[in-house]
């Protein structure tokens, strides 16, 4: 049953076609199992379970400021010079460069939820905003540079202004639109005195404010701080996604004869796994309730037309950051008039206003973020004065 391949991405959010070649020429097969289960882990992770923290991974800088996966410098990472207009890029660089001057010390990058394709282009890959943002924490021990990055949801920034400070998001609140404001985080990462291990102990004052929300094969969850802090301890220990042995998946494509049909079923054996877990017949895929739902029957005899996707398990790629978005990311008008999105507590249809409102203390910039209840025929938002919130 051939697919398409927008609904295949939609459909599986997987690929297979450059990661076949590139494992059909990897000569040791060790390595290969290595490289393969990792990928299929962050299959597990971020597009069935939608965790908020990402596996942790090294990097290391070499010559011309190129930014590798290995220690021998041979996979360099990619970054789409799209994404954000190469800016992402650049930021990224100068954190990993404070990092190595600066061993063990934290280094934060922050990339908000907003427009990607700076310029228009109507060529571009990256046509519909990011809807989650990303918080990167990365740090060196004098060679290898390691991060972990953590998603965060338009509730969770009054955490991530708390990590940077006031006055740094004052900066960014002084910017005169949301790209503006967006390069500001982009290209300014933080260099701060903590250590990972301060990082993890530290006591935070929002610690009661939501981070993520995630609504996946482990079902509806919410992420608060403490919650974050013990998927980081779990991610530093190995022991993300270890109830589904996606290595044995990985070693029966390696020693199997990997073909590209195989590869494809590999990554539907995970979903299949999954489900065979929880017990369930289907679950939403990507990061948003949403996005579309995989079912059971879907998992057999099929062959499937996928997009390219390179090298989803670096949390750093361009790749990476698509991949864990919800499976159909909305534009900004669709998301004024779907009343699924919020979990709030609020148990009417409604969404939030995505205006803007100035705090009267700080005097910046924030969401007004106000509840509007569908089909009350709201013509403006009542805080923020938005106009045709809902007709």
């Amino acid at each position: 049953m051939a697919r398409s391949e927008q609904s295949s991405l939609a459909k599986f959010g997987f690929d297979t076609t450059n990661e076949a070649r590139f494992l059909s020429v990897m000569t040791n097969k060790d390595a290969a199992v290595n490289y393969l289960e990792k990928q299929l882990k962050t299959q597990l992770l971020h597009v069935s379970r939608n965790i908020a923290v990402s596996l942790p991974y090294p990097y290391w800088l070499g010559a011309g400021d190129r930014i590798f996966t290995d220690p021998k410098r041979a996979i360099p990472l990619q970054i789409d010079p799209r994404d954000r207009d190469g800016l992402y890029q650049e930021g990224l660089l100068q954190a990993m460069k404070n990092a190595k001057e600066h061993p063990m010390r934290l280094q934060f990058l922050y990339s908000p939820p907003g427009p990607v394709n700076f310029n228009s282009d109507p060529d571009s890959p990256y046509q519909r905003p990011y809807n989650i943002g990303q918080l990167y924490l990365i740090w060196s021990n004098g060679n290898r540079i390691d991060n972990i990055a953590v998603s965060i949801n338009q509730q969770g920034e009054e955490w991530v202004e708390e990590i940077f400070g006031r006055d740094y998001f004052a900066s960014a609140a002084q910017k005169p639109g949301e790209i503006d404001r967006i390069k500001y985080f982009i290209t300014n990462p933080i260099c701060t005195d903590l250590t990972i291990d301060d990082f993890m102990l530290k006591q935070w004052q929002s610690s009661d404010k939501l981070i993520f929300y995630s609504n996946n094969s482990n079902g509806e969850k919410s992420y608060y701080i403490a919650d974050v802090m013990k998927e980081m301890q779990t991610a530093f220990v190995g022991q993300l996604g270890e109830d589904v042995d996606v290595r044995e998946i990985a070693k029966n494509y390696v020693y199997g004869g990997g073909t590209r049909d195989r590869l494809d079923q590999a990554y539907l054996d995970v979903y299949r796994l999954e489900m065979i877990r929880t017990g369930r017949q289907s679950f939403p895929l990507g990061g948003n309730c949403s996005g579309s739902a995989i079912e059971y029957d879907d998992l057999f005899g099929s062959r499937f037309l996928v997009k390219q996707i390179a090298r989803p398990s670096d949390p750093l790629s361009s790749e990476y950051r698509r991949l864990i978005q919800s499976s159909r990311s909305m534009t900004t008008e669709e998301a004024k008039n779907d009343s699924t999105l919020c979990r709030c507590g609020n148990r009417e249809p409604h969404f939030h206003c995505p205006g803007k409102v100035r705090d009267e203390k700080s005097g910046r910039e924030q969401s007004c973020n106000c509840a509007i209840t569908v089909g009350k025929g709201v013509r403006a938002c009542p805080k923020c004065g938005l106009k045709a919130i809902c007709s």
